[in-house]
């Protein structure tokens, strides 16, 4: 969803909302969430689309494992936050 597809759905939504009574949604939270949710979604579909990227050994245990790939993950989600992993 691009921003002024965002703006359209907030739009929508607070239209439906104001008919039945229901409080308006606050568009720049809104807005900042859902930009939010888009970003996740990117840094998904890039993610999964490098294997190589996952942490696993076998050699380690399950929580080892678990941990590094926990620390990979997130290191490569602020990369990717910042614009200079995709």
């Amino acid at each position: 969803m691009n921003d002024d597809e965002i703006k359209t759905y907030i739009a929508v939504r607070n239209r439906l909302r104001g008919e039945y009574g229901l409080p308006l949604l606050p568009i720049e939270f809104e807005t900042t969430r859902l930009r939010k949710v888009r970003e996740d979604a990117e840094f998904e579909r890039w993610y999964r689309s490098h294997p190589e990227r996952y942490v696993y050994d076998p050699n380690r245990n399950i929580f080892d494992n678990a941990g590094r790939y926990a620390i990979c993950r997130n290191y490569l989600r602020k990369i990717f936050g910042a614009g200079s992993a995709h």
